[in-house]
Parts: structure tokens; sequence; C-alpha cells
């Protein structure tokens, strides 16, 4: 469905913040959120929202985190605010889906200028909304504050579960690396219209011999060496990263190899992770079995871990000549 047509996100008019109050804003927040947001006490309306400590049903660990969405930063005024909404629920839900569990509940604060425009707002809302829902997912309460004009933020705190929290660690030399999807070029628009790999992650749990797993966001150079202990390397074969269309496109102007897109743009949002070979389940191999679990995510055996004889300080190796890869660098926040 196309979303409908937006104006820009700031203005002086009687349809901006500035003219609506606190009060009548937070009555719009839980009209715009529907279903998501439970009814009170279990949402909006009270100084906390009361719900159990984990839903029923939920798994043995509770997993929490956190993360923002800038204007000018994340998205820019062009942007649709349904997607820039979206974004920020997903790119939460992508952080669970990197620890092998599912989202249950979420906080959800808006810091605005009062110049901005209230169309503009509830566009962002049911963007956040509908990807809400699409994993069940309930934002029960948040905050608002009022910053300088022109400049919009907004913070998500969000919280799930996990019978079996899969952690970043635990990869030794040997276990072989793998991918979900394609890499490269996500500004093309993939980081605005991506979905999480919650259900890709649950079932790597579940049916994969899985040692450790991160989440793509800052570029598979810079998000790689977290999975890698003391003393190890990775050992990539070039050949065998999944490179998107959007960064052989972006390769054409940018002056860069497709290759150095998939490796250092970030935004994938795809999952990374180590499987031990010797642990392999007796049947079909469970990359068999993810063909026909998700036909149409790619799944790529990029390379293995191994032990660190030469090349110190570097993390990351090309397989068919033992050399660094060149392009190592990666997003940075500062």
């Amino acid at each position: 469905m196309p979303l409908p047509a937006i104006d820009m996100p700031f203005n002086s008019s009687a349809d901006s913040l500035q003219s609506l109050g606190e009060k009548a804003l937070i009555q719009l927040i839980q009209t715009w959120l529907g279903p998501v947001n439970p009814a009170y006490p279990e949402g909006i309306g009270d100084d906390c929202a009361v719900t159990r400590t984990l839903p029923s049903g939920a798994g043995k660990y509770a997993i929490k985190t956190t993360d923002a969405l800038t204007l000018g930063r994340h998205f820019l005024e062009s942007h649709h605010p349904a997607r820039a909404g979206a974004k920020l629920i997903n790119r939460n839900l992508s952080d669970i889906a990197a620890m092998g569990g599912v989202p249950h509940e979420a906080l959800l604060t808006i810091l605005a200028g009062n110049d901005l425009s209230i169309p503009w707002l509830e566009q962002f809302f049911k963007g956040a909304a509908n990807a809400a829902d699409s994993f069940n997912l309930k934002i029960v309460g948040g905050d608002l504050s009022a910053i300088g004009k022109g400049q919009f933020s907004a913070v998500l705190a969000l919280w799930g579960s996990t019978n079996q929290p899969i952690l970043r660690t635990g990869a030794r030399p040997g276990d072989e690396i793998w991918v979900t999807g394609q890499l490269g070029g996500s500004i093309l628009g993939h980081h605005l219209s991506f979905t999480p790999r919650i259900l890709e992650g649950r079932w790597l749990v579940e049916n994969a011999p899985l040692i450790s797993m991160i989440d793509l966001t800052d570029g598979l150079a810079k998000d790689l060496p977290a999975l890698l202990n003391e003393g190890t390397v990775a050992v990539l074969e070039p050949g065998a990263i999944p490179i998107s269309v959007a960064a052989a496109s972006l390769a054409q102007t940018s002056g860069l190899p497709p290759i150095a897109h998939a490796l250092q743009d970030g935004e994938d949002y795809e999952l990374l992770f180590c499987t031990r070979i010797p642990e392999r389940h007796s049947g079909d191999p469970w990359p068999l079995k993810w063909s026909k679990a998700f036909p149409k995510v790619p799944l790529s055996k990029i390379g293995t871990i191994a032990t660190r004889r030469h090349n110190r300080g570097q993390t990351i190796v090309d397989a068919s000549t033992g050399n660094p890869f060149t392009h190592q660098q990666g997003y940075e926040h500062f």
C-alpha cells in the first residue's frame, strides 16, 4: 500500500505541536498506536505501565535493548515519517533477533521542537505501530520532551526474552562464519525498509549448531571482530560475501569496489553468526532446512575462524591471499 503524501515535518501553523498541548498530544498518541498500546494500566496513563515481569509464555531470560533515531542522522526530512517510525522499531527488534529472542514490550520517547507538524508525527507513530504489530510488540509508555525548533529524535527501550541467549562470545578456530541476506548499499533504501530477522534468529537457535551471533548495523568489517576472541582472525572468502544489487549500483559512482560497500556501509540489519562443524545435527544439513524455511532469505557461508599467526592487529584476512582486506573501517558514530 502506498504511503500517504505528507508535508515537511516542521511548520508554524495550527497543525504544529505548539498549538496542541501535552495532554491532547498523549491522547492522540494513544489513538495513533491503536492495538499495540494496551489498555490502562498496562499501557499509557500513569507514572509507570503496570505489566507482568515477563509475559505469560516468555522465555527464561529477559533481554533488553535501546536505540535512538535522529532526524538528519538516521533519516532525512524528505523521507516519509512512517518509514522513520518503522525504522526505530525495527532497528531495536534487530538487536533482539541477534540474541535469538522474541520481543514483548517497549517504551517510546519523543524529543521534538514545538514546530513539529502533528500530521507528520501521526504518520511517524502509525509507521511505528505497524512495525510493532508485525512482531506482537506492545508499546506500553514513554515520554515527551521539548527541544529546539527544527529538531526531532526518538528513543525506544525494548524488553524481550529467550530461553537460550546467543552471545557474541564463544567462537573458536575452526568455526564457520555465516551471514543472512545481502550486504552493502543500504543508503539507497534498505536502511528504511528492512525486516528484522526475528523469525530467522529464533529458527537458528532451534535448528543450527549456533555458537555466537550479532546483527550487522555498522558494517561487516566493523561488526565481525566483535565475534572474535583474542588470538583469532576471520578468514573470509571474497567471492562468498553476498553483495547486494544496491552495493553494485553505488559502486558505479563512489569509486569503491562493490565488496567495499558490502564490508563497510552499515545498516544491513542482517544476522552474522558462527557455527561449530563437529556439532552438526543429524538428518538434513541445517542449511538445507533453512532454504525450505526461508526461501526468500539468502544464507551464505563466508569464512572460518582461525588462529592468528601473522598480521598482528589485523582481524579480517582474505582466504585467497592471506592478506588483510583493504576496506575494514565500517561506520563510526563519533
